[in-house]
Formats: C-alpha cells, sequence, structure tokens
C-alpha cells in the first residue's frame, strides 16, 4: 500500500507580545493555533533547534520562539515554523520631586509651578490625581491657595510607565492685613510717671511684632514708655500658621509731657468781722498760669477767688505750662469770723479704780480751745487734767485764728473715793439637810454690801447654789460700786441612790448594796440592815449573808418571802436612802449527794431556806421510797418505814410554799 499524507498548515501565530514589567514580574506565554487533529511543538530556531516544552518569558528582555504543526495520527509536520517573539520592558523608576513649594503672596501674585526629574531617555508627564486622573500640561499655582500634581515618568522608547507618581504641592498663603493701631498716646505724667504701652489688633490667628523702625530694625519685646519724652513703634502682623507678614508697619507713637510745679499758696487768711457786708479777702498764688476752681479736683473755674463779709471758703489754684496742668491744686482757704461761738463742754465724774495715777483730761468742742485757770485772764494750761482723788476745775476758751469767743466754759473733773475692794469666804455649803449656803464679806466702814441682787447692810449672805460676785459701795456715794472676786455656792448633794442584787456562793445567800450612777463614795457611809420588824440584822456593811441570818433567826420557821430594809447615810453630806428588798426563796446549790456518816457534814438532805411545803424521793424505778411534808432537812437515807436505804442514785420532787416545783438527783453514799 501506498500512502502519500498531506502535510499540516503552518501554525498560526498568536501575536507577538511586548509589555512594560510590573513588579513582581509577570510572565509571558507565546501561542499559536493549528488545525483540528494537529498540536504544536515549540522550538528554539526556524529550522533544526532544540524543543522548548514551554515558550515563555519571565524576565527583562525579548526572546522569540517558533511553533510547528504536527499531526496527531500521521506524525507528518508543517514545511516551516511559524515566529513568535516575547518582550517584557523595564518600567522606569517615579520621577524625584523637585520639591513642595510654600511661599507667602506677593502683589501681584507670582506663580508656583511644580517641577519634577526623570532618568535620561524618559520624561515626566504632570496628572491631577495620584492615579488615573488627567493629564496637566502646565503644573503651576497663580492664587491664594493649595495645589497638589503628581509626575509620572515615562520611558521614551518604549512608552512604559513608572508604577508611582511622585506629589509636589504647591501653596500660596494669604499677607495679613496691616495691624489695626490702638491708637497714639499722649499723656501728662502722673506721680510717680505712669508707663504708656503701645497696643494694636490683628486678625484671628495673628500675633503682633513690635519693631523700632518702619522696615528691618530690631524687634521690641516691650513697646512701652516709661520717661519723659516721644518714641515710635511699629506693629507688623505676622500668621501664627504660615508665619507669613503683613506687607507694612502700623506706627504708633507714645508721648510723656511733663507737668508744672504745683502753685505756691500766699497763704490762708482769717479775720476778724469789722462789722461790714462789703469786708473782702482775695486768694492768692504763685506759679505757671495760675487758674482758680472750686474744687481739688474737677470743679468749675472761678476768676475771682474771694470772701466777701463774714463766711469761709476754699479756692484751689492749679498751674499749666501750656500743654499740661500741674499734678495737684493748691489750696488757699479765706475766712471772715463773726462771733466765735463758746466752746462745748460737760463735766467728768468717775470712780476711784484705786490706783494713785489715775487721770481724766478735761475735753471741748469748738474750733482752736484754748484752757485758763481762770474765768477771766488767768494762766493758760497746757495739760488740763485732775490725777488722784479730788477735783479741778478749768476754763475753755473759743479762737478762731485771733478771734476769740465771747466767754469761756467752765468743766469741772472729779475723781471720787471708793470702797477697798471687797474679799468674802463661803462660811457654809449646802447639804442634804441644809439646802442653802452662806457667803460672808469682810466687813468696811460707811459701806452697803451685794451679791448682785440688791444691797443690804450686813456682809452676811444666805445663797442657793450658784456664782456670785461680792460687791459694796458708799452709802453716802451710790454710784461707785467695787467688785470683788467671784464666789461658789455648791449644788445640794445627790441623793443616794443604789441597788440591791441576791445571789448564792456557795451554799450562801447575800444581798448586795451597790451605788447607782457614782451617787456616793461606797468607803465614805455607812450600812444599818433591818428586818422587817425594824431589828439590826447586820454589820456596817454593803453586804448582808442571809443565810446566817435566817439560821439565827430564833422561834418559829422563817416563811418566805423574807424583806430587809438597808439605809445608806453618807458621813460627808448627812445625805440618807432607805430601800428594801424581798427575798421570795433562797435556791442555793442543792446537794448533790449525801453520806450519812455522823461526821456532821452532808449527813442530811438540808433544804432549810427552801421553804419546802413537801418533798419526795424516789428509786431508779420509780418507786417512791420517801416523803415528808414541811420539810427542812430530815431525810438521811432512810425509807418511809426507817429502814436504810442502798448506796445509790435517788431522784427528788421539790414542793415549794409559793407553789413551784423542781426535780432533780441525789447520791446516797453509805460507808462499807
Amino acid at each position: 500500500t501506498l500512502t502519500i499524507n498531506p502535510i499540516p498548515l503552518v501554525p498560526l501565530s498568536g501575536g507577538d507580545q511586548t509589555v512594560c514589567a510590573s513588579s513582581p514580574i509577570t510572565p509571558l506565554t507565546a501561542t499559536a493555533t493549528v488545525q483540528p487533529g494537529e498540536s504544536i511543538v515549540w522550538y528554539d530556531a526556524a529550522i533544526g533547534g532544540t524543543i522548548v516544552p514551554d515558550p515563555s518569558l519571565g524576565s527583562l528582555g525579548t526572546i522569540t520562539y517558533y511553533a510547528e504543526a504536527v499531526n496527531s495520527t500521521t506524525s507528518c509536520v508543517s514545511t516551516s515554523r511559524v515566529a513568535v517573539t516575547l518582550t517584557l520592558n523595564p518600567k522606569p523608576i517615579a520621577p524625584i520631586s523637585g520639591g513642595n513649594q510654600t511661599v507667602c503672596a506677593a502683589s501681584p501674585i507670582q506663580t508656583l509651578t511644580a517641577t519634577a526629574t526623570a532618568e535620561s531617555g524618559e520624561s515626566v508627564v504632570w496628572y491631577d490625581a495620584l492615579t488615573e486622573g488627567n493629564v496637566v500640561s502646565d503644573p503651576s499655582l497663580s492664587a491664594l491657595g493649595s495645589i497638589t500634581y503628581y509626575a509620572e515618568s515615562v520611558k521614551n522608547a518604549t512608552l512604559c510607565v513608572s508604577d508611582s507618581r511622585t506629589a509636589v504641592t504647591l501653596t500660596i498663603n494669604p499677607i495679613p492685613l496691616v495691624p489695626l493701631s490702638g491708637g497714639d498716646q499722649t499723656v501728662c505724667t502722673a506721680s510717680p510717671i505712669q508707663p504708656l504701652t503701645a497696643t494694636a489688633t490683628v486678625q484671628p490667628g495673628e500675633s503682633v511684632v513690635w519693631y523700632d523702625a518702619a522696615t528691618g530694625g530690631t524687634i521690641v519685646p516691650d513697646p512701652s514708655l516709661g520717661s519723659l519724652g516721644t518714641i515710635t513703634y511699629y506693629a507688623e502682623a505676622v500668621n501664627s500658621t504660615t508665619s507669613c507678614v503683613s506687607t507694612s508697619r502700623v506706627a504708633v507713637t507714645l508721648t510723656l509731657n511733663p507737668r508744672p510745679v504745683v502753685p505756691v499758696s500766699g497763704g490762708d487768711q482769717t479775720e476778724c468781722t469789722d462789722g461790714t457786708l462789703t469786708q473782702t479777702l482775695t486768694a492768692t498764688a504763685t506759679g505757671d498760669s495760675v487758674t482758680w476752681y472750686t474744687a481739688a479736683v474737677g470743679g468749675s473755674i472761678v476768676t475771682n477767688p474771694t470772701q466777701v463779709g463774714v463766711g469761709t471758703i476754699t479756692y484751689y489754684a492749679e498751674s499749666s505750662n501750656g500743654i499740661c496742668p500741674s499734678l495737684t491744686r493748691t489750696s488757699v482757704t479765706l475766712t471772715i469770723v463773726g462771733v466765735v461761738p463758746n466752746p462745748v463742754a460737760t463735766d467728768q465724774t468717775v470712780c476711784s479704780n484705786g490706783i494713785a495715777s489715775q487721770t481724766i483730761t478735761a475735753t471741748a468742742l469748738g474750733n482752736t480751745i484754748t484752757w485758763y485757770t481762770d474765768l477771766v485772764g488767768g494762766v493758760v494750761v497746757t495739760n488740763p487734767t485732775q490725777v488722784g482723788v479730788g477735783t479741778a476745775t478749768y476754763y475753755a476758751e473759743s479762737s478762731i485764728g485771733s478771734c476769740l469767743s465771747v466767754s469761756r466754759t467752765r468743766v469741772i473733773l472729779t475723781i471720787t473715793a471708793t470702797p477697798a475692794i471687797p474679799t468674802a469666804i463661803v462660811t457654809r455649803q449646802p447639804t442634804c439637810a441644809n439646802t442653802t449656803g452662806e457667803i460672808t464679806i469682810a466687813s468696811q466702814s460707811g459701806v452697803e454690801y451685794s451679791v448682785g441682787n440688791g444691797f443690804q447692810d450686813s456682809p452676811i449672805f444666805t445663797l442657793p447654789s450658784g456664782s456670785y460676785t461680792v460687791i459694796v459701795r458708799f452709802k453716802n456715794n451710790i454710784a461707785c460700786e467695787i467688785s470683788g472676786a467671784a464666789r461658789i455656792i455648791n449644788p445640794v448633794p445627790p441623793t443616794i441612790q443604789f441597788e440591791t442584787i441576791g445571789d448564792c456562793s456557795n451554799k450562801v445567800y447575800t444581798l448586795t448594796a451597790n451605788p447607782l450612777s457614782g451617787s456616793y463614795d461606797p468607803n465614805n457611809v455607812s450600812y444599818q440592815w433591818e428586818d422587817k420588824d425594824g431589828n439590826p440584822v447586820g454589820t456596817n456593811s454593803n453586804i448582808l449573808n442571809v443565810t446566817d441570818v435566817i439560821a439565827s433567826t430564833p422561834g418559829a420557821q422563817v416563811v418566805f418571802p423574807v424583806a430587809y430594809t438597808l439605809t445608806v447615810t453618807s458621813a460627808s453630806t448627812g445625805c440618807a436612802t432607805t430601800a428594801t428588798s424581798t427575798v421570795e426563796s433562797i435556791y442555793c446549790d442543792i446537794q448533790k449527794g449525801i453520806s450519812p456518816d455522823g461526821n456532821g457534814s452532808n449527813d442530811t438532805f438540808d433544804l432549810r431556806l427552801m421553804d419546802v411545803k413537801n418533798l419526795e424521793i424516789f428509786n431508779r424505778y420509780g418507786i417512791k421510797v420517801y416523803n415528808q411534808s414541811n420539810y427542812t432537812d430530815q431525810w438521811n437515807g432512810q425509807s418511809n418505814k426507817g429502814d436504810e436505804l442502798p448506796s445509790a442514785t435517788y431522784y427528788y420532787v421539790i414542793e415549794f410554799n409559793n407553789g413551784q416545783t423542781k426535780t432533780g438527783w441525789i447520791y446516797l453514799i453509805r460507808e462499807k
């Protein structure tokens, strides 16, 4: 068989591939297509060469692969191969920024242009966004504000662009307005000189910087003036955020002018009336350009500073140097005196304080006062006083300048003698028996006595408790009272209070009295115990042994309840309190056993102090072996028949005369 198979067609190329490399690099792979039933074999040469199982490119550069068609059935191959070229071109790096630009606006406003540089063989393209956006042919700014442009590198040969763009920001900040002057200041100096300080205001977010010149110059941290003269400072506005400064400075001038000397007064003038209504005084003063006023400050100008007729007036002279007035005004008083009033004064009478140097001084009201020893004529007295007990008389004369009062006013000064400072003692303090105390004041001649509630001739006072100040005064001069030291009458002693407590101890029942609220000292009282008939039953002690008292009571058996009375008496105050205690019954420790051996100890079941109505004894089987009415101490271990019961534990039931009962056990012990 002869077979001639057809030759496959040359593969159809998928196309050459040229791309700019990404980061990381994305490999390129050659592609081609063949007829159905055929496959592609790749080679590294157009003829011959080596089969390439992976026709790809994964690094920068260029490579060509060759595709051959192979019939899958006949293995016939195409007469030629198709070439496919793969190219990975490098991307440029992002441009290098020429730097952000921030300036303060000029006038006219300047233009800023963004700059950036790329590598050789590359060019810069500007955009208005970091990615995508629009191409900007003129990346500039010529108005107030801020804008950002983005520079991208482009390789001129491959047109590959940089992976990123470089931002460049342009900013033109506004210039602050020139500060608004607080105003020039021109003042006349005070004393001490007051400093002046230049002021100016700026917009919010700005501050003022002061200089000593309109341009250039030196910064002045304290634009003030503290001495006579004139100085000018210049205020510049500075934006606190951008540091932009105003295009010019505002001038502020400070001036401190000197004041003239205060006028020198020609002197106050005082004259006595000549009896006419036209008598005139005129105020005078010397100084620079003197002007008269009606007040020390403010007031009205007076062209003719005079006083006409009786009266007084004050004017105030101010000098001027043509710019500033004097710092103060000089007062000048003009007085034409009419009739000078007599002095007004009163006599003085005081009580002696017991000191020889005690002094009172005469006083009087009425212009200028001069004191004399006589109503007419006499000697001038510079210190009109009375020293110590006695009386002195002086005369006061009033004057206005050389004008005198018509007459003099008499003043009498008197220091009156007083009794001696009283002394007193408390001669008796209150007790429970006598609730008042007694104060006795030391006697003096010609006096009467008081303790604050009226005077009496007797120096002895009977008083309730309290604090009293002793006072004496002469009977013929009751105005001067003399006080002595206070004396204390104590409160009535407190009532004795106590409580009585009954208790058992070692088969002995006692009553014990104890003080309540500290009403007495247990060591400074006496005790008296009595029975219901008033018979003494105890020694001088706060404890009564009831057991002993009952045991020693002669006659019939004691019937409960039993009452005892205690009287407690204080030896220091005489106070006494009596109280009764009632003993309902005595349950002192009931015996736990008896041993009837005749030795005198626990021979019987002793219930003598318990007011027993009936006693019953049972053995451990509950059988009653003994009983006794009105029991005291009869059971010594015998049965009702009189037989001796054996040693064992027995149980009792006690019935008391008050209706109560008590049960328990008792052990009977017999010697073997």
